[in-house]
């Protein structure tokens, strides 16, 4: 008898651990895929004259809470979002015409730790 317990331990264990790990690198997987369309979509050419690209904060960050919600309905039920503005060149902060942002993202995967993750993007000029 005991080893039908120990056996069933075992088993939920096992499955406990596969779930975590399902939730785990897809909400991995979604975060990552933000470089694409999702940031690029947050640009703005604010002076039609020269190429000063930025942020757009209302629309990136909009465009962003749009795509989490979407594609990490299927891991998890809530997250937590923040956004910091930097001034790519010096790494300081800004508040107009932003060339960085910073996307922190926290998921409470309970009762195994939390997801707590942060990317940079930036406008890189080319040549």
């Amino acid at each position: 008898m005991l080893n039908w317990f120990l056996g069933f331990i075992l088993l939920i264990s096992m499955v406990s651990g596969f779930n975590y790990s399902y939730k785990l690198t897809g909400i991995e997987r979604t975060f990552l895929s933000l470089s694409g369309g999702v940031i690029e979509s947050g640009l703005i050419n604010m002076e039609h004259t020269s190429n000063n690209v930025y942020f757009y904060k209302p629309k990136l960050e909009a465009n962003v809470k749009t795509y989490l919600s979407e594609e990490l309905s299927r891991y998890c039920d809530t997250y937590k979002i923040s956004f910091y503005y930097f001034d790519a060149e010096t790494l300081e902060p800004c508040l107009n015409s932003c060339t960085g942002v910073q996307i922190r993202l926290v998921i409470n995967l309970s009762p195994f730790p939390n997801y707590d993750q942060t990317y940079n993007y930036t406008i890189n000029k080319g040549n």
